[in-house]
């Protein structure tokens, strides 16, 4: 069952890598962490902050995740997007 997207103004945390949450089928939060070279991958030198890049990149990360949840690889109740998950796109 695919997660669904907090949208922009769903939580999002900043600290080391980025953390923040997905929705569910029956609306449950689910956690999401995405190690912090993963921003890297999309753009490597990143063009400003990490926050705009997470922006603008956010779709592909959200799907990637989506489909890590979907395939049952989770670690500690959370889903964890890595730079080797985003290899396969």
């Amino acid at each position: 069952m695919p997660l669904r997207s907090s949208g922009p103004s769903g939580w999002v945390s900043f600290e080391i890598g980025v953390k923040l949450v997905m929705f569910d089928e029956e609306g449950k939060t689910v956690l999401i962490a995405v190690d912090s070279e993963v921003l890297d991958f999309f753009e490597n030198p990143i063009l400003d902050d990490d926050v705009a890049c997470f922006k603008r990149h956010r779709d592909k990360i959200e799907r990637v995740a989506s489909a890590l949840y979907d395939a049952g690889l989770m670690e500690d109740g959370r889903v964890r997007v890595t730079y080797g998950d985003l290899r396969r796109l």
